[in-house]
């Protein structure tokens, strides 16, 4: 069973149209990497949320980083 945020982190990706999504995990977080505009996007996604603020914090990283990359 995968967990919330990293849930949140792949719909984000695909929302994105990032492409060769991947993600594995790295002791306690998770890394997912894909390519927007030949441009490769990696991030960093808590395996447990730490706080109420965890979800959002997660989610507008995620989303700075993929904009960011569509901007290029």
């Amino acid at each position: 069973m995968r967990k919330p945020l990293l849930e949140t982190a792949l719909r984000l990706y695909e929302e994105a149209g990032a492409r060769d999504v991947e993600h594995w995990r790295t002791g306690k977080h998770y890394r997912v990497r894909g390519v927007i505009n030949e441009i490769p996007v990696t991030t960093t996604v808590p395996g447990s949320p730490s706080d109420h603020r965890a979800a959002l914090n997660n989610e507008h990283q995620i989303k700075r980083a993929l904009r960011e990359a569509m901007l290029k």
